[in-house]
């Protein structure tokens, strides 16, 4: 960790909608099985949504359903995953919400 950057930013969560850091998620990322959480070049499939249903669905039209697997290409804010032969961009806020295990 970078001690030079302020310790409110030490997670890498930002809320853009709000334009403000979110707190720190420490305890969260202690057994995290969230896909916000997987590194670059993980491969994770996916167990559950715990989104809201308008969201969950939103997910689900783009390939991000319970049993599929997918690969992380970037982690960050998006997170850039492939589904298949599709790249999918998902925010962070979302990507909390999408339960994994990584394989």
């Amino acid at each position: 960790m970078d001690s030079t950057k302020p310790s409110k930013f030490r997670s890498g969560f930002w809320c853009f909608s709000k334009g403000r850091a979110v707190e720190d998620h420490e305890a969260h990322a202690a057994n995290c099985t969230a896909l916000c959480c997987a590194k670059s070049g993980e491969c994770a499939c996916i167990t559950q949504l715990v989104a809201e249903h308008d969201e969950a669905e939103r997910l689900r039209d783009m390939g991000i359903h319970e049993g599929v697997t997918v690969t992380v290409l970037r982690d960050g804010d998006p997170l850039i995953v492939r589904v298949g032969e599709c790249r999918l961009g998902i925010g962070r806020a979302a990507a909390m919400k999408i339960m994994c295990e990584l394989l």
